[in-house]
């Protein structure tokens, strides 16, 4: 999904590859949708855009859910609890 502004600027793209349905383009669009969508995926699994950090006990992370393609590698019960809080921050229009 794309999202845009009232103006049409892109504010943001969401991506469920996993949920993703066949898209719905017409004929003379197929191919080339769907190599754009196989380019998105590379970019979007492409290790070289990754930052990485571990975080030791006591320690966050924040980062702006919008902005950010994030994962997480497996996490280990044993190594101690995970405490994940999502939290929503509407902010004001701008331009």
């Amino acid at each position: 999904m794309i999202a845009t502004d009232d103006d049409g600027v892109v504010r943001g793209v969401r991506m469920a590859d996993r949920t993703l349905p066949p898209l719905d383009l017409p004929i003379d669009q197929a191919e080339p949708g769907y190599r754009a969508l196989a380019e998105f995926r590379r970019e979007h699994y492409d290790a070289s855009y990754a930052y990485e950090r571990v975080l030791r006990a006591g320690e966050c992370t924040i980062f702006d859910n919008h902005r950010v393609l994030h994962t997480r590698r497996s996490f280990d019960k044993s190594a101690g609890e995970r405490w994940l809080q999502q939290v929503e921050v509407l902010l004001p229009k701008t331009g």
